[in-house]
């Protein structure tokens, strides 16, 4: 079966693991887009909830999965650096859509892949939306599903205000924070 805009497949992370995406992980790129969003998430978590204090700080190599305030590393330990459990941190999945937007980069260069992110979730297809890699529910979502849930659709006129306000809201956001940053 090809894949196509309406049936779309999800890149399944537990099967490609070992032979398409551990060879990926120690590229530069790749983890320079990881190291970046996981040092930006954790300056906005430092702003918002413990008034600019470094409680929370990211170096390289540390482990994405111990930021998530998710309770499902409770049940499922985390692996290695190079395990798949690592890199899955519920939650953060509009930090990590730059990281597995390089990951997609590099197993399929021949595509262009963009980030789709909603107010819920971020996921990477590629232009076609023919093909979806969403670290953090391939295995409970279909590909579509995960789209959908990025927001994905057409919107109708209400959809299209929110989403406006809610831009403006986080550039906003943005915007005292690297004013907060600069300080």
């Amino acid at each position: 079966m090809n894949p196509t805009r309406r049936n779309p497949i999800q890149f399944n992370f537990a099967r490609h693991w070992k032979r398409l995406v551990r060879p990926h992980l120690d590229d530069v790129v790749v983890q320079a887009e990881l190291d970046k969003e996981m040092r930006r998430y954790c300056d906005i978590m430092n702003y918002q909830y413990h008034n600019g204090r470094q409680f929370l700080k990211w170096r390289h190599g540390d482990c994405p999965s111990c930021l998530c305030s998710s309770d499902y590393y409770c049940d499922n330990p985390i692996g290695g650096r190079k395990s798949l459990s690592y890199y899955r941190p519920f939650g953060l999945c509009h930090w990590m859509a730059p990281f597995v937007q390089a990951l997609a980069r590099r197993i399929y260069p021949n595509d262009e892949w963009l980030v789709i992110t909603g107010r819920l979730h971020s996921v990477v297809a590629n232009r076609e939306r023919t093909i979806v890699f969403d670290i953090l529910l391939f295995d409970e979502y279909t590909a579509r599903k995960s789209l959908l849930f990025a927001g994905d659709r057409p919107l109708n006129r209400r959809e299209e205000a929110i989403l406006r306000k809610w831009r403006r809201e986080r550039e906003e956001e943005s915007r005292r924070h690297r004013r907060w940053s600069a300080a």
